[in-house]
């Protein structure tokens, strides 16, 4: 065998070896902003610093929270307290969760600042922070509908 076929045989198994590469680490790496939703009938808060502070300190403290992908926290007291969730896609990694968490907490600061209720989705997770306890109950008035324009292959009563 010649110095030059095997040369184009490692090229070759090089650049399949990149392609699966590729092709592995594409699956689920996109995080892309969906929607989000300021629930201004919860009103808004007034020491913006402190508040931003302690939820800030709390979402921290859930983000290592995440192995089964979904997490709820209370926190506050009195008329401050404040309910926290977080859901990640099923298929999002432990890793992929957490920086969907800590880029939908940056994201809805910078969207409904100030407001004590607001509603964040992103492809790989979503964060609801409120001032309502909602745990265990359906919230039908905030939420948001996606839809997939390919039509459903395969089993469809599975689906």
């Amino acid at each position: 065998m010649s110095s030059s076929s095997v040369s184009i045989s490692i090229l070759a198994v090089v650049a399949m070896q990149l392609s699966f590469i590729h092709n592995v680490l594409s699956l689920n790496q996109t995080n892309s902003y969906l929607q989000h939703i300021c629930i201004n009938s919860e009103g808004t808060y007034k020491q913006k610093i402190s508040y931003e502070s302690e939820l800030k300190d709390h979402i921290d403290i859930m983000s290592n929270m995440l192995d089964y992908g979904f997490v709820h926290g209370v926190g506050g007291a009195g008329s401050k307290s404040y309910y926290i969730k977080v859901q990640c896609r099923g298929d999002a990694s432990e890793s992929k969760c957490r920086s969907c968490l800590l880029t939908a907490f940056s994201g809805i600061l910078r969207r409904c600042p100030n407001n004590r209720g607001r509603i964040i989705w992103y492809d790989n997770c979503f964060l609801y922070i409120s001032e309502l306890y909602t745990f265990q109950k359906v919230d039908y008035k905030h939420y948001l509908y996606l839809h997939n324009a390919k039509d459903v292959s395969g089993n469809t009563k599975l689906f």
